[in-house]
């Protein structure tokens, strides 16, 4: 998994990133290992310089994944809860993904077996 972590606003720190990078080791849980690496891009930052209560962080994740982009926003008061908040979403998008294409696969291959078992009969 490739990851790009931007922040906008705020300052980068050593301790922000390791969170990051933790909280999203669960992506690749998901993924499957024989398919193509996911890109992920992560940006976290301040909405306004001004407001200092309120849902004042933002966290946003892309991945980049089987030639399609899935994306999860999230706002929250604490930098660490919009990451939460953005995490669970975007893992929620790649189970639903997974199943929808399981769930294909699986139609799929019902209707080459009802295909040729009416040639066997």
């Amino acid at each position: 998994m490739k990851l790009n972590i931007k922040a906008t606003t705020i300052d980068l720190t050593p301790e922000i990133r390791g969170y990051i990078e933790k909280r999203l080791e669960k992506i690749e849980r998901f993924i499957d290992a024989l398919e193509e690496k996911p890109v992920v891009r992560v940006e976290v930052g301040k909405t306004t310089l001004h407001h200092e209560s309120g849902s004042v962080y933002r966290a946003e994740i892309q991945v980049y994944y089987l030639s399609k982009v899935l994306r999860a926003v999230s706002e929250a008061e604490d930098l660490y809860a919009a990451v939460d908040k953005a995490q669970e979403e975007i893992l929620e998008e790649i189970t639903t993904r997974k199943e929808l294409r399981q769930t294909m696969l699986r139609r799929g291959g019902r209707f080459i077996k009802d295909t040729l078992r009416r040639f066997y009969r």
